[in-house]
């Protein structure tokens, strides 16, 4: 198991689209941030 803490990730677009907490070879887990209007 691996702890990753969000805080020390950030947006690939500043402050939103992907961050991924996690990426592999076969999985990539993350959050997507959606502005309105982006």
């Amino acid at each position: 198991m691996e702890k990753v803490n969000e805080k020390e990730k950030e947006f690939r677009f500043g402050d939103w689209g992907p961050k991924y907490l996690m990426r592999g070879p076969k999985l990539e887990w993350g959050i997507v941030k959606i502005i309105p209007g982006k």
